[in-house]
């Protein structure tokens, strides 16, 4: 697994966010997977890190998930490709690489500045 962090945005959340997810390829075979349950832990314009109970990730496999989650008023469903994994206690840390398109990510930029603004503005 490859990773390299070259983004200037990058929002932590000091308390994660609940996330859904779905495996939607396996080196490069669609699959039909069902939902599973995990903590956003940061985000940005290029990728995010979750924590979820499932070990997903072997050396030989190529993963894609699509992630659904909830910023300001807008629903997200970004797919990404899993980068690196690391153990943490009794779950898994990802790294999510996302290649989005134009549109969606500026509206993402909109609302991850706005949630920060908000954030910064409730302490």
């Amino acid at each position: 697994m490859r990773y390299k962090r070259h983004e200037g945005f990058r929002l932590e959340f000091g308390q994660p966010l609940d996330v859904q997810f779905r495996i939607d390829h396996v080196n490069d075979k669609k699959v039909a997977s069902s939902l599973g349950d995990a903590k956003m832990l940061d985000i940005s314009l290029q990728g995010m890190k979750l924590a979820t109970a499932l070990d997903m990730v072997t050396t030989q496999n190529d993963i894609t998930i699509v992630v659904d989650f909830k910023i300001h008023e807008n629903r997200y469903e970004l797919p990404g490709q899993i980068v690196w994994k690391k153990k943490q206690y009794d779950t898994y840390h990802y790294g999510i690489q996302f290649e989005l398109e134009d549109k969606t990510e500026h509206t993402l930029l909109r609302d991850l500045k706005d949630f920060a603004k908000r954030r910064i503005e409730s302490t």
